[in-house]
């Protein structure tokens, strides 16, 4: 027999998809729209922080931060974590740096609002099976932290299946030091 808590925890998920998803689907092209005509890709972070706090609020995930006053808002840094589910990067998005910029699977390139909002946002998408696209990427993303904007690598490259690190890819340490 399934647990009840089992059932309420994917009808949430399931809830909360489709609702990102409808969310996505009409904020992204405002957002998109307003960040082309008037330059203000601010506008798809406030976006971007309301689908991933409407994610998270449906689901029932409450986020606590401590350390936070140790943040560098006021300067480029490069934040690396491992990555155990999918719920990884949208919190670290929106707890970290109000502006955050995110190495991310090129493989997330095939839903087609969410990657231009991610262009347009300043996200760098890194072609993992293509060592001299994935090299233009990271130098793109080290001009982007020259110019002041953070990024959230996760250096292990893909989710780990458990609690275990896995080995760590070079490409966002670099970035960092190109920068």
């Amino acid at each position: 027999m399934i647990a009840p808590a089992l059932i309420i925890a994917a009808i949430r998920s399931v809830i909360a998809y489709v609702a990102v998803s409808v969310y996505l689907l009409f904020a992204a092209p405002i957002g998109i729209l307003l960040a082309t005509i008037f330059r203000w890709k601010g506008v798809l972070y406030i976006f971007g922080h309301g689908g991933v706090r409407l994610g998270l609020a449906l689901v029932g995930i409450k986020v606590r931060i401590a350390g936070a006053e140790h943040i560098p808002l006021d300067r480029a840094a490069v934040y690396c974590a491992n990555h155990q589910s999918n719920v990884d990067p949208p919190v670290l998005f929106t707890s970290l740096h109000p502006r955050m910029h995110i190495v991310y699977k090129k493989e997330i390139d095939a839903i087609p609002l969410l990657s231009h909002a991610f262009q347009h946002g300043g996200f760098v998408a890194i072609e993992r099976r293509n060592k001299e696209a994935a090299m233009r990427s990271l130098e793109a993303g080290a001009r982007s932290i020259r110019s002041g904007n953070s990024f959230l690598i996760f250096p292990e490259g893909t989710r780990s299946k458990n609690a275990e690190l896995l080995p760590f890819k070079k490409g966002g340490f670099l970035m960092a030091l190109k920068a």
